[in-house]
C-alpha cells in the first residue's frame, strides 16, 4: 500500500480505506505473494470497464466546456497545467 500511497500523493491509511472500498465495489483485487508482508492489488474486469466509462465521460464533458472556451485561454489553461505537473510533489505527513 506504501507504493500507491506515494503515487497518489495520500496517506497509507487514506489508500486502505480507499483500496477496501474499491474492492468491496469488485473494481479490484487483493492478493499476497510469498512474503505475506506484500500486498497485490490488481484491477478487474469490473474495474476496467468502470475506468473506461469514467473516461469517456470525462473527455465529453471536457469536450462540452471546452466548446464554450476561446482557443487563446485554453493554451493558457493547458500551459499552467504543465506548470503544476512539473512542479515539485509538496510533502505529505504519513
Amino acid at each position: 500500500m506504501g507504493e500507491i500511497a506515494d503515487m497518489v500523493g495520500i496517506s497509507k491509511s487514506s489508500t486502505t480505506e480507499l483500496i477496501d472500498k474499491m474492492e468491496s465495489k469488485g473494481l479490484l483485487e487483493r492478493g499476497r505473494g510469498e512474503d505475506k508482508r506484500i500486498v497485490f492489488v490488481k484491477i478487474t474486469e469490473k474495474g476496467i470497464s468502470t475506468l473506461n466509462e469514467t473516461r469517456a465521460r470525462y473527455k465529453f464533458l471536457i469536450e462540452q466546456i471546452l466548446k464554450e472556451v476561446k482557443e487563446d485561454e485554453v493554451l493558457i489553461f493547458f500551459k499552467k497545467v504543465e506548470e503544476i505537473l512539473d512542479s515539485p510533489p509538496r510533502s505529505s505527513s504519513r
